[in-house]
């Protein structure tokens, strides 16, 4: 005997309303200025990192 496969309730206004009232805002995704700062201390590493060669754990200038 073939089993039934479920049905898919229908979405309903109440559903797409409650997937969109958590939705981030666009101020939520701005950065502190601390964010900022580490944002800008984090690049500014990786362009000195990008200028040196590790050799045994020891920089070497280059």
């Amino acid at each position: 005997m073939p089993q039934s496969q479920p049905r898919n309730k229908p979405v309903t206004q109440q559903d797409l309303e409650a997937l969109f009232i958590n939705a981030p805002k666009p101020e939520d995704f701005k950065l502190s200025p601390q964010e900022k700062q580490a944002l800008d201390d984090l690049l500014a590493w990786e362009k000195r990192s990008a200028k040196m060669h590790w050799i045994l754990g020891q920089p070497v200038g280059r």
